[in-house]
């Protein structure tokens, strides 16, 4: 999903063909990032929700950063108006200095 802060142009680190889909190595850096986050997050709220006397609270917040990272896996492979620095700081909160577009 396209924000203000991103630019109207197609992103060129992301680009849809008729056939096929271009995508560059830092944008599906970032998309791999977020699954691998997503995984450890599942991970840790398997083992912390059986043994946090909050439970509730623990779900709440793992689960807010996992949609956070599933909707940047789905900008980073879906979304050309979305660009490849507003993904990176939504999953790495940073931007690394080759996602500039």
């Amino acid at each position: 999903m396209a924000t203000a802060e991103d630019s109207t142009d197609i992103c060129p680190d992301l680009i849809e063909g008729e056939a096929e889909t271009t995508i560059s190595n830092t944008r599906r850096l970032i998309a791999l990032e977020a699954a691998w986050e997503i995984e450890s997050l599942c991970i840790a709220l398997r083992d912390a929700a059986s043994q946090s006397e909050s439970p509730a609270l623990v779900v709440r917040g793992i689960t807010i950063r996992m949609q956070e990272l599933s909707g940047a896996i789905m900008g980073a492979i879906s979304d050309t108006g979305t660009s490849t620095a507003t993904l990176s700081r939504k999953v790495l909160r940073e931007v690394p200095a080759e996602a500039t577009s």
